[in-house]
């Protein structure tokens, strides 16, 4: 692994808060991520530090049924 790359996953870089959003199977890709990007700014919008939450959105292809 190159230093650079070592030296940017440093720990203090993940010391915030990990929501891994999956959706249900009658989402959209596009609904997913909306979805996804509310919750992020639903942590956010308390304005509290440990509250700060990076919001990974997980989504797989489905028919809905």
């Amino acid at each position: 692994m190159p230093r650079a790359l070592f030296v940017s996953l440093r720990p203090h870089q993940w010391l915030k808060n990990l929501l891994v959003f999956i959706h249900g199977f009658a989402n959209t890709f596009p609904d997913a991520v909306k979805r996804a990007a509310y919750n992020r700014d639903w942590f956010a919008a308390t304005g509290r530090s440990d509250a700060d939450t990076t919001v990974l959105a997980f989504s797989w292809p489905s028919l809905g049924e």
